[in-house]
């Protein structure tokens, strides 16, 4: 369970299954203001993101009103409930509050908030339980290796997404590839001395950075092109 007193910094929330419940069990107080309606919790200011895109220029002017009170990142922290429901132009607009407000953002699509704000924010994934099946990681784990030989990057990044949103522990994925290429007869030593140091390089990127999404594509692009010439025994 997310705790929202311990949120102090700029954060998206994501549950692959739109799990926010616990989290906004105690929103309650509605108040309409400009047209447009929205909950509050003590200091915490919940927006519903079809609320801001019917009445965004409303929700503008009343973020310009708020940041010029002196409370700022004490007071009155703006939660956005379905971020990823906002086009790339409102999001963009948005992003001139972003570093003077705390802000946090509700998605159950992380790949569709615009890359541009995502330098703002720290990512925080709610497990769901469904994914930590074994049944289920065993068939990500094969799709992501499947991939290697997919020329697609669309693709690549469609299988990317779904890993990221399973809950599913990344080191054991990261371990799943290096003992499936060293157990393989047919790819070379030396290709096998290149992917565990790629794998240890992209695990240190995952620990260490905020876009894991684009780590995990990255990755799966680099183990395409070292493998490229075992495709045939993936």
């Amino acid at each position: 369970m997310v705790i929202l007193s311990k949120i102090r910094v700029n954060t998206i929330v994501y549950s692959y299954n739109n799990n926010f419940d616990d989290m906004l069990l105690n929103f309650t107080s509605k108040k309409v203001i400009d047209m447009f309606e929205y909950i509050t919790y003590n200091e915490y200011l919940l927006f519903e993101s079809l609320e801001i895109k019917k009445y965004f220029d409303e929700f503008f002017r009343f973020l310009k009103r708020l940041i010029n009170i002196e409370s700022v990142y004490l007071e009155e922290i703006i939660i956005i409930n379905g971020f990823h429901e906002l086009n790339t132009l409102q999001q963009n607009i948005l992003k001139s509050f972003f570093s003077k407000r705390v802000f946090i953002l509700l998605t159950n699509k992380y790949s569709m908030i615009n890359r541009n704000i995502l330098s703002y924010f720290v990512t925080l994934k709610i497990n769901s339980e469904i994914y930590k099946k074994n049944n289920l990681k065993d068939i990500l784990f094969s799709k992501f290796i499947e991939h290697i030989k997919v020329k697609d990057i669309g693709k690549k990044k469609e299988v990317c997404y779904q890993l990221q949103q399973s809950s599913i522990d990344i080191r054991e994925l990261f371990k799943h590839i290096c003992w499936y290429v060293l157990e393989n007869p047919v790819v070379t030593y030396s290709s096998k001395s290149k992917i565990v140091k790629l794998l240890e390089e992209y695990e240190r990127y995952y620990r260490i950075s905020c876009k894991d999404l684009i780590v995990l594509e990255g990755l799966l692009i680099k183990l395409s092109y070292e493998l490229k010439d075992f495709v045939h025994c993936l």
